[in-house]
Order: structure tokens, then sequence, then C-alpha cells
């Protein structure tokens, strides 16, 4: 009797393989892309969180309340903070996150608009999923203030303080050209016009502590940065209880070039809530 497969049975192998492929590709993106984190990146509090469709990481340690979630600017992760987030750990829970398409989360799919209200919905998802509750302090870098700003205005009630750095303003009108449509941050740099416009749409900024940290060294020209100490002081005019600081001599990067600033910031308003409990004085 011959063993050969009969010309059905390899037509009906070829009918399941016609189905079956176009699946496997259809997934390999979600395999290929899947969020990349590790054992240790676990063990300190690393996670993946499924949004429906693709993932975002976020990473939370620390013990006591409130919580701080920080915010990065444009095209960066949260790897951005590293300088400030350990020290911050010492006396407050920290939150860090990487925005869609960005670092270790996973781009969206459909390929959509990034706008600051998207970025609002998805911080609120990952919270919401890690049940991580308010209160919150926010502190947001750059477009990452911008962020922080609306979400403030729409959550105010789980917002008691926060802490933004050489943030854009809602009155900002002029804004770094747009990157190649190939970059991963793309799809969120063409809607800060839209941004702002959802930030002044928004409910009025809550009455909250509010330090503004001004750079001053963005090697611009002089009118640009006359302006930019303009909207730097308006931001600060949000809250009655709003205050600028100015970090002379940092670039843009202040978490990164000045981080101890970063996390006096944020103390004082923790001081300020009566949540920090200072530490003994270590004897000279």
């Amino acid at each position: 009797m011959s063993t050969a497969p009969t010309i059905s049975k390899v037509n009906s192998t070829m009918k399941i393989l016609k189905l079956v492929i176009p699946i496997l590709v259809s997934l390999l993106p979600l395999i290929t892309l899947a969020c990349p984190i590790t054992q240790a990146d676990k063990m300190q509090g690393g996670r993946c969180i499924n949004m429906g469709g693709y993932q975002m990481y976020m990473r939370a340690f620390g013990e006591k309340n409130p919580t701080i979630i920080f915010d990065s600017g444009s095209g960066d992760d949260s790897t951005t903070w590293n300088k400030v987030t350990p020290q911050v750990a010492k006396f407050a829970r920290v939150v860090v996150y990487d925005r869609v398409g960005l670092g270790k989360s996973q781009p969206n799919p459909k390929r959509l608009p990034v706008s600051s209200q998207t970025v609002v919905n998805d911080l609120q998802t990952l919270l919401k999923k890690a049940q991580i509750k308010p209160p919150y302090i926010l502190v947001g870098h750059s477009r990452g203030g911008l962020n922080m700003q609306l979400f403030a205005e729409e959550y105010p009630k789980e917002i008691v303080g926060m802490v933004l750095l050489d943030s854009v303003s809602r009155n900002q009108t002029f804004h770094d050209a747009p990157p190649p449509k190939t970059s991963n941050y793309y799809l969120e740099a063409i809607t800060v016009d839209q941004s702002e416009a959802q930030v002044k749409q928004a409910r009025p900024f809550p009455d909250i502590p509010l330090i503004v940290l001004t750079a001053t060294c963005h090697h611009e020209a002089k009118s640009h940065e006359i302006l930019w100490q303009k909207w730097q002081k308006q931001l600060a005019q949000l809250s009655p209880r709003g205050q600028q600081m100015i970090v002379y001599g940092s670039t843009h990067y202040i978490q990164e070039n000045q981080p101890s600033v970063v996390v006096d910031a944020i103390a004082t308003i923790m001081s300020e809530l009566g949540k920090l409990n200072v530490p003994a004085c270590q004897k000279n």
C-alpha cells in the first residue's frame, strides 16, 4: 500500500497554511516589539501593561505616599529620570513610564497621533490597571510638562502638587521642527499645537503647590530666550501657590544636569503638604 499523501490531503494542508500564515505574519510585529522587560527589571518594580493591542512599560518603586509620577520630554523615555528617582524613592513612591512607542513601550499598531489627551488617557489606564491610587504629585519635563498640566486639569481631585522642568507652555508660539516620519516620536511631535489647545480648553488649573524649574542655557536666539522666560513665568502663575526657580547654568535637561535641584523641589512640595519625614542629620 502506498504511503504517499493523496492529492486531497495535500490540498487540505495547503488550505490550512493559507489561513495560518497570514495570522502568523500579522502577529509578528507584536512578537518582535513585545515589551522587552527583564527579570531584573521586574525585581525593581518594572512591568508591562496590556493596553488592548499593544503594551506599555511602567515601573513603580518606593513605599510611601503620595506617589510621584514622572513624564519625559519628546522622544525621551523613562531613563531620563535615572539620576533623580533613586533619591526620591527614599521618601516617596515613584512611578516612571514610557509613553506609547518610546523606550520599552510598544507603538500603537493603528499609528494614531499622540496628543496630550492621548497621554493622559493612557496614563490613567496604566495607573488603574497597576492599582496605583492617588494622591499624586506630577513631575513633567518639556513636552511631558504639558501632558502633566492637562492631567491636573482633568483630574484635580487626584493631584496634590506639581513640578515642571523647563516645561512647554500652553501659550508657546514656536517649537522644534518635527522629526522624520520614521522617528519613534513623530506621532507626538506633530500634535504640539493640538495639545496646547487641549490644555487651554480644559478645566482651570487646580490650586496646588507648583514649582517651575527654569534652565538658563538653551543656546537659542536672544528673542526666543526672552519669550521662553516669559512663558516660564506664566507657568508659575497657573496656581496661586506657584513659584519659579531659576536653575542657573543648566541646559534644558535639568534632571540630568542638576538632579539634586529636582529632588529638592519635590521634597519642598512634600514638606508643604506635611508628607515629608525629615531624616536625622549626620554628625560631622
